[in-house]
């Protein structure tokens, strides 16, 4: 993936060298701005030793990634052909959210640096917000809606489970209403 701003005209992709192209990507910028050098070693399959350094997403910029990515897929822009798949795409977007808002040991400083990533585009920044608003405000809002459907997925149900999965729920919606800005948009 490459920042949009660099795409090819009337096309999706981004040229990154010659022959090779990515794909754009909405917030783009901001996650390669909101993000580290990691180095990383191991053994290649053939027992020789290899090193290199990956770029890594820091949480809240993945986490607004994954705000843009849910709401493609939930809102099915690529046809009904995809349906299926763009609703479990969307199931796992959502819970990749809460896993990932879930871990955060300083939800204050986390929702801070959330903000804060926007500085350099407002215009995405509200968006982004008005997304998760969209989709987390409620417990009957479509992120946890489907949050709940990836929980229950391919397992039984009884009374026991259907009081986890909703004790999950108010969990998770707590969890993000720490996120939204206190002024609704």
């Amino acid at each position: 993936m490459a920042p949009e701003e660099f795409k090819r005209e009337r096309d999706f992709r981004v040229d990154v060298d010659k022959g090779v192209h990515a794909r754009a990507c909405t917030g783009g910028s901001i996650a390669i701005a909101e993000s580290a050098l990691h180095a990383i070693s191991g053994r290649l399959p053939d027992g020789s030793p290899f090193e290199t350094s990956i770029r890594v997403t820091k949480p809240h910029a993945l986490v607004m990634l994954k705000l843009l990515a849910l709401d493609d897929r939930y809102r099915n822009i690529r046809g009904l052909a995809e349906a299926r798949h763009d609703r479990e795409e969307a199931r796992t977007h959502a819970a990749d959210i809460v896993a990932i808002v879930s871990v955060q040991v300083d939800a204050d400083k986390f929702k801070t640096d959330f903000q804060q990533q926007f500085q350099a585009d407002a215009e995405l920044g509200l968006r982004v917000l008005k997304i998760l608003g969209t989709y987390f405000r409620e417990t009957t809002s479509p992120g946890l809606l489907v949050y709940e459907e990836f929980i229950v997925a391919d397992k039984p149900l009884d009374r026991n489970a259907r009081r986890e999965v909703s004790q999950e729920i108010e969990r998770a919606h707590k969890l993000m209403l720490k996120l939204l800005p206190l002024k609704s948009l």
